[in-house]
């Protein structure tokens, strides 16, 4: 199973998907300094993990990524014009978050309301907007995750993905853990 685990204490892949997902009201923090690598990590106790045949393409040429601690089980970094693949290995530097951005404690979901997987007679799960515990997929391809609502803000503790059709809705994702595995149909709402 490919994996690539990060560990999002700030929820900071919400803020990915909220920027691209930008309503008019929101003013975008400048996140250069964040996402200089393509990955990283801004929490001490992060890490960053390449299971299986992951990799990260247009990767810095050392290798280096913004974090503490990477598992790297293979050469997973691939700088950009090479076919040949480096190992990830961690810079001991930490990402920066920008200044003006909102305060992340707002965005974490006090929820207890764990949802999925799908069963066998009940194939598709939808979910609307609000706050969740722990929610999953997995059981096969035939199983399918389905955010709903226009322009929602979802709060989850964690989304752990491992088999199916992930599909997403526009709106604003808060998620403290992600874990999307290569048995995974991600899907992303039209624009």
């Amino acid at each position: 199973m490919i994996r690539l685990v990060y560990i999002f204490n700030l929820c900071l892949m919400s803020v990915l998907v909220s920027i691209l997902f930008l309503t008019p009201s929101v003013k975008a923090a400048d996140w250069s300094q964040t996402f200089i690598e393509g990955t990283n990590s801004i929490a001490s106790d992060g890490e960053i993990k390449f299971e299986s045949s992951a990799s990260l393409l247009n990767a810095p040429q050392n290798g280096q990524l913004p974090s503490r601690k990477v598992d790297d089980n293979g050469k997973s970094c691939f700088p950009s014009n090479s076919n040949n693949g480096k190992e990830c290995k961690a810079s001991g530097v930490l990402a920066q978050l920008p200044a003006e951005r909102i305060p992340f404690a707002q965005c974490e979901s006090n929820s207890n309301n764990n949802v999925g997987p799908p069963v066998w007679n009940n194939k598709t799960i939808e979910i609307s907007a609000g706050e969740y515990g722990d929610v999953k997929l997995d059981g096969g391809a035939d199983r399918t995750l389905r955010f709903t609502g226009v322009d929602g803000v979802y709060k989850l503790k964690t989304l752990q993905a491992t088999s199916g059709r992930l599909e997403l809705a526009a709106g604003q994702y808060w998620i403290g853990d992600l874990e999307i595995g290569n048995g995974v149909t991600l899907v992303f709402p039209a624009t």
